[in-house]
């Protein structure tokens, strides 16, 4: 987050679950989502890894002090 606060420029790449990149970079800006689309990306996360989402939303809840945060990533273009 220090780091997007500083520079928001981001580069994206493809890549599969080992995190070898099976893709070209496509550059980009980074931003702290908030509101609608924060909520909107909660949702997508909680749907996707349900339910495993849900057992860290409630760790969450119990260690107070740590805030959830959705990184918003806008690509310029797409190679």
């Amino acid at each position: 987050m220090k780091r997007i606060k500083r520079n928001r420029a981001v580069r994206i790449a493809r890549c599969d679950m080992r995190g070898q990149i099976t893709g070209p970079w496509a550059d980009g800006r980074a931003s702290l989502a908030t509101g609608e689309i924060a909520a909107l990306g909660m949702s997508l996360l909680d749907r996707k890894y349900w339910p495993w989402k849900q057992v860290l939303n409630l760790v969450a809840r119990i260690r107070r002090g740590h805030q959830r945060t959705i990184i918003r990533i806008v690509v310029d273009q797409f190679p």
